[in-house]
């Protein structure tokens, strides 16, 4: 799970959601502020982004845990 702020920090890791997934405000999604929680502890849905925000999401993940050597082809 990543944390999702209405505060834009401009931090390269950040991506702008707007209010996409029903958000009441312009948000932030913290690609650098990760976490594992257990699917019994979500207690409510919000909504769903779409596939090039969450392609977009994994993209800032991998850079956030610098990981892009190993994603690279070649």
């Amino acid at each position: 799970m990543a944390e999702i702020t209405t505060k834009d920090k401009g931090y390269p890791t950040e991506i702008d959601i707007d209010q996409k997934a029903n958000l009441p405000k312009s948000s932030f999604v913290q690609a650098d502020n990760v976490h594992t929680v257990p699917k019994q502890k979500l207690d409510r849905y919000v909504g769903t982004l779409d596939r090039e925000t969450m392609r977009e999401v994994s993209r800032k993940v991998i850079l956030a845990l610098e990981l892009e050597s190993l994603t690279s082809e070649g």
